[in-house]
Formats: structure tokens, sequence, C-alpha cells
């Protein structure tokens, strides 16, 4: 409702991978920004995150075919 839009992407952090995303404003600013997950991907889960937002939560989702599950996080949007 805001315009802002939310971002997700793979980083690094020493040896681990990270799954990051960031709030970013209708001027790209980051107002947010938030690791939802650090470890090791032997191989980088899913191609493409699931992600919906309802009210001031995201919820996202990926599988991990180390564990051979689907993992879930949620962002507070605030």
């Amino acid at each position: 409702d805001d315009g802002s839009a939310l971002v997700s992407w793979r980083g690094r952090q020493g040896p681990d991978d990270e799954l990051r995303v960031a709030k970013l404003g209708e001027d790209g600013k980051i107002s947010r920004r938030t690791t939802l997950y650090r470890g090791g991907f032997p191989k980088w889960p899913s191609k493409y995150l699931a992600t919906q937002v309802i009210g001031n939560q995201a919820y996202v989702a990926w599988t991990d075919p180390a564990l051979k599950r689907v993992r879930l996080a949620v962002v507070e949007l605030n």
C-alpha cells in the first residue's frame, strides 16, 4: 500500500551462504534488511522463492534439498 517493494537475494558472510531480504521504499532507500537463513547450502535451494505479504508480515518459503523439506521464514515489515 505504501509503494515499497520486498526484495531477496543470496549473499555470503564468511564461509556461510545467507538468504537476505530487504524492504525498499519508492525512493530506493532500504528501510529494513534481514538475514533469513545462514548456513551451508551444498546446492542452492529453490531457484525461486515463494513470497507472500499479509498485513505487516512477509512469508518467505524455499526448498532445502539437503534436508528434503520446505523452509519458511516470517519477516515483520514495520
